[in-house]
């Protein structure tokens, strides 16, 4: 089995771009691209959860 080293650069920037609701239209651009969805099979709005854990938890 082969593995790969993580980067963590790669997570921090993929959320920084695509993670906060001010890129709410990037993200929805981004997942209707990648699953091929578009006219009214399209995404035309989301939801941003917050799931990050806080240090103390």
């Amino acid at each position: 089995m082969r593995t790969r080293d993580f980067n963590a650069l790669n997570d921090l920037l993929f959320k920084f771009i695509f993670g906060h609701k001010e890129n709410k239209e990037i993200t929805l651009s981004f997942i209707n691209a990648v699953l091929g969805l578009e006219g009214e099979r399209r995404f035309v709005d989301l939801r941003f959860a917050d799931r990050e854990i806080d240090p103390e938890e």
